[in-house]
């Protein structure tokens, strides 16, 4: 039986398996459970099918009742929505990298902000401020570093992609197609300057089919690869020169992928405006850009000068995989973890 447990959503916005390795690494113990589709670590799947809050919320119920959890910690927008439907399931923590639809989350509820651009527009929407904790976000461990190339080699020779390549990864976006079709118009624009610049995205991103023949279209067919592994940017972090995150809708924001592209050992070049370029420090730890074409030539500016985009990289991880950062963040959530087990504790101490 657990006391607490962590509710992660691999196929929401942040599905790059950062929620659910934060969960693992920092979530002070207990068991994660994914909605809809299997994650990281997970010991328990909720069911997410068409979409329904409602149902998954039910069974977060009957998991709760099952395993006696005292504390639920829901990872992600969607998964506070579930877990705050849930009656009665567990205290509850909501751990949010973007705003919520403000009707699915009650105002009683505790919410970590993961960075101070998520608790600005939660204020903003008149959420009680003594309700808000704000956590500074740390990289978890994701890629380990290729030091004598050869996942490189091997992952460009399997999409194709020649060694001496400028390769961009399209960090996993909303089932939208306008993330894709921006980041399809800036590595075109970087081809036409004749770098042989490479685009590689997950193959739902921005409906792929319509997508692979638009990239046809407009003389990108070999340099544009949908491959089913970029929803895990880990496994293929060797291959890629530098991340885009061109995430503007509300349904799709995320403030996590500074950190995530920390972990890949690559910079990013993020969408002003977008909560990925409130947490980044322009010039110094990745890109910020305006429009498609700004976007594009901050990957030439990057593919032209290799060691631009390592001190980038280097001072990502050094920004958001220092020490003193993962400590605090982690100390959050032993915190959290305590009061479960305190909990716990207390209900087994009781007299029948």
């Amino acid at each position: 039986m657990s006391a607490l447990l962590h509710i992660v959503d691999p196929q929401g916005p942040a599905a790059s398996g950062w929620l659910s390795r934060m969960a693992a690494q920092y979530g002070g113990g207990g068991q994660v459970v994914a909605l809809g589709a299997s994650a990281h670590g997970a010991a328990f799947r909720i069911p997410f099918s068409g979409g329904s809050v409602a149902l998954a919320a039910r069974s977060l119920e009957r998991l709760c009742d099952e395993v006696q959890a005292r504390v639920v910690i829901a990872w992600g927008a969607r998964a506070a929505a579930v877990a705050a439907q849930a009656r009665d399931a567990a205290e509850r923590w909501l751990v949010l990298d973007a705003v919520p639809p403000l009707r699915s989350i009650p105002f009683d509820a505790e919410v970590v902000c993961l960075g101070d651009a998520v608790a600005d527009q939660l204020s903003a929407a008149g959420w009680p401020p003594m309700r808000l904790r704000v956590a500074q976000v740390p990289s978890p461990c994701m890629a380990e570093p290729d030091h004598d190339g050869s996942r490189r080699a091997a992952l460009r020779k399997q999409c194709g992609v020649p060694d001496a390549a400028f390769v961009a990864g399209l960090l996993p976006a909303g089932p939208d197609a306008g993330d894709a079709l921006s980041a399809f118009h800036a590595v075109g624009r970087v081809r036409m300057t004749g770098v042989d610049a490479h685009l590689v995205l997950a193959s739902d991103a921005g409906l792929a089919g319509p997508m692979q023949v638009f990239a046809r279209s407009i003389g990108l067919r070999d340099a544009v690869h949908f491959v089913d592994a970029v929803r895990d940017p880990a496994s293929v972090a060797p291959m890629v020169d530098a991340w885009l995150s061109l995430r503007g809708a509300c349904d799709d924001a995320t403030a996590l992928d500074p950190a995530v592209a920390a972990g890949l050992h690559a910079p990013l070049v993020a969408a002003l405006g977008s909560l990925a370029a409130s947490a980044v420090e322009p010039d110094v730890d990745g890109l910020v850009a305006e429009g498609r074409n700004r976007i594009g030539a901050a990957l030439l500016e990057l593919s032209r000068d290799p060691a631009r985009c390592r001190d980038l990289s280097t001072a990502a991880r050094a920004r958001f995989a220092g020490q003193d950062r993962r400590q605090a963040f982690a100390r959050m959530f032993d915190d959290i973890a305590a009061r479960a087990r305190v909990s716990e504790s207390n209900r087994s101490a009781a007299p029948a």
